[in-house]
């Protein structure tokens, strides 16, 4: 599935630019555009689109995932793993949204970048992308202190993508943070253990051989 299930419209926004390598415990700001659209991938799952709602229930929306392969600015090469993701607010939400986190990375090597073909103008970009000590969460963080941005009602982030040399995938837990904590689902590279979704490229190969 091409990058448009994500959203409904593309416009090229930014010129080509180098991914630049996301190590645990590190950060990336600002978040380079990568050169080529994952309209040239191939998509090795179906965009999975997770509601979540806060507890509190002053903010609901949306996380879209998904997995592609045979990615040219995938430094590891084309065989490997790249995840895409975007996070769009609902208009009837009551907060802006300035977080949101993805685990199961452990020990995978990350290219951090987004994708140059994102809709709708003005969507909202991240002020950087930051990696846990550990390794496992990744997350984009939408709040500058100096311009103060967040992703508003009604808002859709730019895409964000991380190449990786990962080659199984399924859910993990995700996050999404303005006070509370919403919980969510994501596409990374190691899913929950026991996770029915539990995905892998062989499996999908075959699935993709009886259609």
């Amino acid at each position: 599935m091409k990058i448009a299930t994500f959203v409904v419209t593309t416009a090229l926004v930014a010129a080509a630019a180098t991914a630049t390598p996301l190590l645990p415990g590190g950060s990336v700001s600002p978040i380079p555009v990568y050169g080529t659209s994952l309209n040239a991938a191939t998509p090795v799952s179906p965009t999975f689109t997770s509601n979540f709602t806060s507890p509190g229930g002053n903010y609901t929306g949306e996380l879209r995932s998904g997995v592609f392969t045979n990615c040219a600015d995938n430094p590891f090469g084309l065989g490997f793993l790249t995840f895409a993701y975007v996070l769009l607010n609902d208009p009837l939400s009551n907060d802006a949204l300035g977080r949101f986190t993805v685990n199961g990375f452990g020990s995978t090597s990350i290219d951090s970048g987004s994708e140059p073909l994102t809709s709708p103008p003005g969507f909202t970009d991240a002020f950087e992308n930051t990696r846990q000590a550990d390794g496992d969460s990744v997350g984009w963080t939408f709040v500058d202190l100096a311009a103060y941005t967040r992703l508003m009602p009604g808002g859709t982030s730019r895409i964000f993508v991380l190449h990786t040399n990962a080659t199984t995938y399924g859910l993990n837990a995700a996050s999404v943070i303005d006070g509370d904590i919403a919980v969510a689902q994501a596409y990374a590279p190691l899913p929950t253990p026991g996770a029915a979704a539990l995905l892998g490229l062989g499996g999908l190969a075959i699935a993709r051989r009886r259609r």
